[in-house]
């Protein structure tokens, strides 16, 4: 489900006030797919959990609260597990980027070098070399 920017920021910051219920074995549905929502906002770059504001002398850097809680909430909301990548066997919470082919590699605008690991929600930028 997409949710307006509005909607998820508020299912985030809603979820975030009542966090102490959550844990990997119970997390509504309308949740997950907010926290999913938000980890794809960044890792596509339309979403920023810091961003600049401002020009000039007057450019700031605005932190985007709630897109830190969902990241949180990802942690706290998912169990480990093992994972395989780049030759390598993992025990985490947050998914590999390039795991399966619903996320290639050779379309991201980068180069990616063995061993390189990328977590899903991390945002590439055109060109960047990862090692």
């Amino acid at each position: 489900m997409n949710y307006p920017i509005d909607q998820l920021r508020t299912t985030i910051e809603d979820a975030w006030n009542q966090r102490d219920g959550l844990h990997p074995g119970f997390v509504p549905t309308e949740l997950r797919d907010a926290i999913d929502q938000a980890l794809h906002g960044l890792e596509s770059g339309e979403l920023r959990v810091a961003e600049p504001s401002g020009d000039g002398y007057n450019k700031r850097w605005q932190v985007n609260e709630w897109l830190k809680q969902a990241i949180l909430l990802h942690f706290r909301s998912t169990g480990n597990r093992v994972m395989e990548g780049a030759g390598n066997h993992y025990f985490d919470k947050v998914s590999l980027r390039f795991a399966d082919s619903s996320d290639p590699v050779d379309q991201c605008g980068a180069r990616v070098v063995p061993p390189a690991t990328v977590r899903q929600g991390a945002f590439i930028g055109q060109d960047a070399v990862l090692m």
